[in-house]
């Protein structure tokens, strides 16, 4: 049965504007002037709603929101034993504002019940920096020359190509879900505009996103299922998805992408050397954390602090392109229990919700939780990237609200049952 709740028939907030506009705009300029203006003016709107609403002034704090705090203090204090504390107090000046917005947004959209503007920021933020990304590169016709004929990777004027091609495959991923399975049929040609720009990016990670949005779709779609239908069902989906995928593949936008692919398999298999090689150069990053993790595996060297542990193994000053990996050499144990503790448990949530009732808002939740995993052995995505908290957003609300949702229809239901038992009763006397 497919449950239509009252979050799913939430028109967009005006407050739900705001935060749109805000996050996409933030895609677009990821500048600090965007990140803290607009982090003013979308908390100042929500203490304004509270203040004018009395019904919403009682402050909510879920679990999950408290781990994000204990997660946020356990880095700041990570400058006590870090090599260097001036990466902690330069990353905690980010950390800290977003947590803070996290909590204020959840205490809005849970009590609005409003999970449709969460989910609309992150598919129009994929579509506004598209959008820009063409523009950028001086309109449609030069976006495609530059990004077919050229091999160029598009975006890089913006922000980290990558994070585009990211951006672009997620915002894909729910357009789709939305057009296919929500039957909103709008919503697959605007999946389009995020597609091209994740093409275009010439990111791996991007066709990583896309491949596994694809299979969760057809295996979370027979989710209520059983037997032999639902395993004939999602074979055939995968096989579908697999011919969608190949033909996505052979586009001409794609072959920036395919030469990569192809390339990260030559320095692979074909040994090339370091300086030739980003997946070689990946690979020396997680084995350089793996040792360091080895050597202070409980506390780690501080927030921030896997660029000096890079810089002076292989002279590489950089992160470590893998979130795992970058928890455990900067926050050590404690640091990836509290983060990754907090997401595992988010997604136990989702899966016990889902098995209750059918519902489209938690499956897309559900579904970019498992893509936000999947993008974390690719990429470091704790700080510096808004996206992050934008689904820590979402995935906090979607279970707060739908246990409150669920509970009052099946409160509702036993109240029915019960007064349908008593007529029952009275009409045999």
């Amino acid at each position: 049965m497919n449950l239509q709740t009252s979050s799913d028939k939430k028109r967009i907030t005006f407050i739900g504007f705001i935060m749109i506009a805000y996050f996409a705009a933030h895609a677009c300029y990821n500048k600090p002037i965007v990140l803290y203006t607009g982090f003013i003016l979308l908390c100042g709107f929500i203490v304004l709603d509270k203040l004018l609403s009395p019904d919403r002034m009682r402050v909510i704090f879920p679990t999950s929101c408290k781990w994000l705090y204990y997660f946020v203090v356990y880095c700041f204090f990570s400058r006590i034993w870090a090599i260097e504390p001036y990466y902690v107090s330069n990353l905690s000046d980010f950390l800290i504002p977003v947590a803070v917005l996290v909590f204020i947004c959840i205490n809005y959209f849970v009590k609005a019940r409003d999970i449709n503007s969460i989910i609309a920021a992150i598919a129009i933020s994929g579509i506004a920096l598209s959008v820009y990304a063409v523009i950028k590169e001086g309109g449609l016709g030069a976006f495609y020359h530059n990004a077919t004929v050229e091999n160029a990777r598009i975006g890089g004027q913006i922000t980290n190509v990558n994070s585009i091609g990211m951006f672009g495959a997620v915002s894909t991923v729910v357009l789709v879900y939305y057009g296919i399975y929500a039957k909103k049929r709008l919503f697959l040609p605007l999946a389009v505009i995020p597609f091209m720009a994740a093409a275009a990016s010439g990111s791996k990670k991007a066709i990583l996103i896309l491949a596994a949005g694809i299979f969760l779709m057809v295996v979370l779609a027979q989710q209520n299922k059983k037997g032999i239908m639902k395993f004939l069902k999602i074979t055939m989906g995968i096989c579908i998805g697999l011919l969608l995928l190949r033909m996505i593949m052979s586009l001409e936008i794609m072959s920036t992408i395919n030469d990569r692919m192809e390339q990260m398999v030559e320095d692979l298999i074909g040994g090339s050397n370091l300086a030739s090689g980003s997946t070689l150069m990946r690979k020396k990053l997680i084995e350089v954390g793996w040792r360091q993790f080895l050597e202070k595996p409980y506390l780690g060297v501080g927030l921030g602090n896997s660029v000096i542990v890079n810089g002076r193994a292989i002279g590489f000053w950089a992160y470590s392109h893998n979130d795992y990996v970058e928890h455990l050499v900067n926050g050590g144990v404690f640091g990836f229990l509290i983060y990754y503790g907090n997401i595992f448990n988010l997604a136990v949530q989702h899966i016990k919700l889902m098995k209750r009732r059918k519902d489209n808002q938690i499956t897309i939740s559900f579904i970019v939780l498992c893509l936000y995993l999947v993008m974390s052995a690719a990429c470091v995505n704790y700080y510096g990237n808004m996206q992050t908290y934008l689904y820590f957003i979402l995935w906090i609300t979607v279970v707060e609200v739908k246990k409150r949702e669920f509970a009052e229809i099946e409160q509702e239901s036993l109240h029915n049952d019960e007064n349908t038992s008593r007529g029952e009763l009275k009409c045999n006397f």
